[in-house]
């Protein structure tokens, strides 16, 4: 989980992995019961789901934005690399 003391600092905490972190997004109104039902496992909660349309990551204290992208460049970051026709349906060749 994410440490509450911040010791580690904001670069620790955003490019370090394991393999026992999963990321779990829970509606607003199931957010008591899923704490309810993991008490006792580490875990944190690193977020917030807007309609902002942004992606905007702050340090471990919460007080400035580390960065902030939109849904647009995050999309181009993950898919742009594509020509495109895993959003058509189509394998690499063309063909449906």
């Amino acid at each position: 989980p994410v440490p509450e003391d911040c010791e580690a600092g904001d670069e620790w905490l955003l490019f370090t992995e394991s393999n026992g972190r999963y990321v779990v997004e829970v509606p607003a109104d199931d957010v008591a019961a899923f704490e309810a039902h993991v008490d006792g496992v580490p875990h944190s909660r690193i977020g917030q789901v807007t309609r902002g349309g942004q992606l905007t990551v702050t340090g471990c204290h919460g007080d400035e934005a580390l960065f902030s992208l939109s849904l647009a460049e995050l999309t181009q970051a993950w898919r742009g690399h594509l020509d495109g026709s895993a959003s058509t349906g189509s394998d690499v060749e063309g063909r449906a």
